[in-house]
């Protein structure tokens, strides 16, 4: 059925990014004419679940540094900006480096914005990362809503305070994943770690080392890809051990059901120097309930409250090899079956991507901007 109303112009930063297209997906689905525009990240798109027409922007490095980035930003956005001037537009922004270069360009016209990383938390500078840590609470409030994919988000922007334009959509699975059959756990006598996605961060590196290492016996699993130069630097010894295996690239999300089935545990541990990180809500928590697959993250961010309050899974400092071989020793069948149990318990919807009420409010917005 078709949603009366504005068209929704969406600029995706990375058409890589599975997120994006899936969100897309879902307007499409809600009955929205969408126009998609998207920038080429110089590499391989791994959903092939695509319903709409991409209209490529420039490709660039993610190698590319964010100084060199803006320009090419600039360019792109201030074009499509003039071509569509004319149109009932609603336009919809992935990323603050995106959602900037328009704010500037527009002033802030009609825009919906999506933050999925605190990508400023990175900068060095401390004045650089202040200033946009401002523009980027701006662009939230200016906004006609926003979208966080983590509640740590809008915990590190507002602390207790809670906008009324601001929407909590965590990175859950698309429902076609329901239409996909699921494949039972491989029988195997020894314990199967994996690591899921694209595979970077020392952390995983350091846990998947000391697992292999301590573990013998044991398997540790990677499927994913390695983009740059210094991830195979880092991972490249891991080759060494014959209890480590990498599998390479997977499509999303048909391979899921075939990639979890082969592990009995996934990591999902990322580097918490970072606050990006230590704020974040990856997808991995829900493929992992979904697959009733308990899942290691890592201690002392909000993703590991999360676990912990959910109980489905562990927490560690994968850095510290004692606490790596501690953590380990917990994942005894009894344990990994009590935490089976529980995601069981919570059900496969609780995993769905499920935004009936965003999608009712968005309603109300577009009536309001046009009466």
């Amino acid at each position: 059925m078709r949603t009366e109303g504005n068209t929704i112009l969406f600029i995706i930063n990375s058409i890589q990014n599975p997120r994006c297209i899936k969100r897309v997906n879902e307007f499409i689905d809600k009955g929205y004419d969408v126009v998609v525009y998207a920038f080429n990240r110089s590499g391989d798109v791994y959903n092939n679940d695509i319903k709409f027409e991409i209209n490529y922007l420039d490709a660039y490095s993610n190698n590319l540094s964010y100084i060199k980035r803006i320009p090419i930003i600039y360019r792109s956005i201030k074009r499509i900006v003039a071509e569509n001037k004319k149109n009932n537009l609603i336009y919809y922004l992935f990323s603050l480096e995106v959602a900037m270069m328009y704010f500037v360009i527009t002033g802030g016209k009609k825009y919906i914005y999506e933050e999925s990383d605190l990508m400023h938390t990175y900068l060095h500078n401390r004045f650089l990362r202040w200033c946009l840590e401002k523009l980027d609470k701006t662009i939230i409030r200016k906004s006609l809503m926003t979208v966080f994919t983590s509640e740590g988000f809008r915990i590190y922007h507002f602390g207790e305070k809670k906008p009324s334009n601001c929407w909590i959509i965590p990175n859950k699975l698309s429902s076609d994943i329901s239409q996909i059959e699921t494949i039972p756990k491989n029988k195997h006598d020894n314990l199967r770690i994996g690591f899921v996605g694209h595979i970077r961060y020392e952390s995983v590196r350091s846990f998947s080392y000391y697992f292999c290492k301590n573990f013998p016996n044991d398997e540790f699993h990677f499927f994913g890809d390695i983009s740059s130069d210094k991830e195979i630097l880092m991972f490249k010894p891991l080759e060494n051990f014959p209890n480590c295996f990498f599998h390479g690239t997977f499509k999303t999300p048909i391979d899921l059901p075939k990639v979890y089935a082969q592990i009995d545990v996934v990591l999902s541990t990322y580097d918490v120097v970072y606050e990006n990180v230590r704020y974040a809500e990856p997808n991995k928590l829900y493929e992992a309930i979904y697959f009733k697959t308990p899942i290691i993250v890592s201690a002392g961010c909000y993703l590991g409250s999360k676990v912990k309050d959910l109980e489905v899974g562990y927490t560690v400092d994968a850095l510290k090899e004692k606490e790596v071989i501690e953590c380990v020793k917990q994942l005894a069948p009894d344990s990994l079956n009590r935490i089976g149990r529980t995601m069981e318990n919570l059900g496969k919807d609780y995993s769905i991507n499920n935004n009936e009420v965003f999608f009712n409010k968005l309603s109300t917005v577009i009536s309001n901007l046009n009466n």
